[in-house]
């Protein structure tokens, strides 16, 4: 079996008057396929998962996003259309999760991350390239609240 490698990095789209609301990352890791990759947004300044909603995307190279899911709590929570039970959404306190379980090679994307404060957010879209595709231009829809922010980041699953 090749092994996946998922590598992160931070992109912070959006800034607003909360600047203690990060969100961070491994640098990276490798998952074999068959196997559970976990992808885990961790939110600063003492910022909670059930205070803040999170969500994931997937974007294949040359496709539009695919919204994946949202998570706040075990009772607030939700999928996309056709999402597989395999993408699990999940959080405790200041960490949310990604986990996709029995990684396959169709799973090859990059996945867009990410969290708000605040109402709905607009989020604006960064120019992206054949090797890191842009950011979803709009993962939350309407307009941007006040007082409200997002931090979104990226992680690219290959499988090789």
């Amino acid at each position: 079996m090749n092994p996946t490698t998922l590598t992160f990095g931070l992109l912070d789209l959006l800034t607003g008057s909360w600047a203690q609301h990060s969100v961070t990352q491994e640098p990276s890791m490798t998952v074999t396929p068959g196997k559970t990759a976990r992808i885990s947004l961790t939110l600063g300044g003492g910022l909670t998962v059930s205070g803040n909603r999170i969500a994931f995307h997937q974007q294949k190279l040359g496709k539009v996003p695919r919204y994946l899911l949202y998570y706040i709590t075990e009772s607030n929570k939700g999928k996309g259309e056709g999402v597989e039970d395999r993408f699990v959404g999940s959080g405790s306190c200041s960490v949310g999760y990604l986990t996709i379980n029995g990684v396959q090679e169709k799973d090859d994307a990059v996945y867009y991350c990410s969290s708000w404060t605040g109402s709905q957010c607009t989020v604006t879209q960064d120019r992206g390239s054949e090797t890191e595709p842009a950011p979803p231009p709009q993962l939350w829809g309407g307009v941007t609240g006040s007082g409200s922010q997002v931090q979104h980041c990226t992680t690219r699953l290959r499988v090789p």
